[in-house]
């Protein structure tokens, strides 16, 4: 079973769309528990009775210190994708100032005091090891991550995955959550002092990012060349995006809020 590890702003919506495509009624965007409380390996269980020909992968913005919840699993397979820390920043106060300016949240500080924040700092290194643990994470993605993506090579990680794994797997797939309006992002990407300030907020995400890029992408690439030339191709499978939809809206969904109704929160 895969665990795609999804990171707020790195592009994670469209690199999931590979496990929505291939594995469909068998894939879960798993619903959080209430309280946020992490995802745990009896959470994940709780959920495999709903899937009865087998979960082959999950997926969720709650999967936080993944490694430690659901690392003795035996049958896991982590996935994980890493983004510029910068970059990210700026899309993630994009991302929630629109959701503001649309009426969907209360309100959004402006990005001097939201950059201070603390779930706003180091949050790709908070995401995996539910801290700031630098030397977790450099050896949780180089020794326990099947395979790690860069969002800055997208196209390229997406085909690597589909060549590195076991399963077949339709890398022709579409960009998804993709903002039509950049204006904010770039705003602060063009001004030296916002920057100056993410780097200083994210200074272990970007040790972990060039960690990322100068070590692990590299030993990745070895084994995808060597397959490569060993004649492994892509194997394109139907697309079952359909057929997973109406499963999770028939039957996965229904079924948790029952769960939920009878009073189990996730816990």
């Amino acid at each position: 079973m895969y665990a795609f590890l999804h990171i707020p702003k790195t592009g994670g919506s469209t690199f999931k769309e590979l496990f929505r495509t291939s594995f469909g009624p068998r894939h879960c965007d798993m619903i959080a528990p209430r309280g946020r409380l992490p995802i745990t390996r009896r959470y994940v269980g709780k959920h495999r009775w709903l899937y009865p020909f087998g979960l082959k992968s999950i997926c969720s913005h709650e999967l936080i210190n993944a490694y430690r919840e659901l690392g003795d699993m035996p049958d896991v397979r982590f996935v994980a994708l890493i983004r510029d820390p910068v970059r990210r920043s700026a899309s993630h106060y994009q991302h929630d100032y629109g959701n503001f300016a649309a009426g969907r949240t209360d309100a959004c500080p402006p990005f001097d005091e939201w950059i201070e924040l603390p779930e706003n700092r180091n949050r790709q290194l908070k995401f995996l090891t539910g801290e700031e643990d630098l030397v977790l994470a450099k050896k949780m993605l180089a020794e326990k991550t099947f395979f790690v993506g860069v969002t800055e090579q997208l196209r390229d990680s997406i085909e690597q995955f589909s060549v590195l794994a076991p399963e077949p797997f339709n890398p022709t797939i579409p960009d998804k959550n993709v903002s039509q309006d950049n204006t904010v992002k770039n705003r602060l990407l063009e001004d030296g002092n916002a920057v100056a300030k993410m780097e200083e907020a994210n200074n272990l995400d970007l040790q972990l990012y060039r960690f990322v890029v100068d070590e692990v992408l590299p030993a990745q690439t070895k084994r995808f060349e060597a397959l490569v030339a060993a004649g492994k191709t892509v194997r394109t499978v139907p697309d079952k995006r359909r057929l997973g939809r109406f499963y999770t809206n028939l039957v996965y969904r229904p079924s948790w809020k029952l769960v939920r109704l009878l009073g189990w929160n996730g816990a």
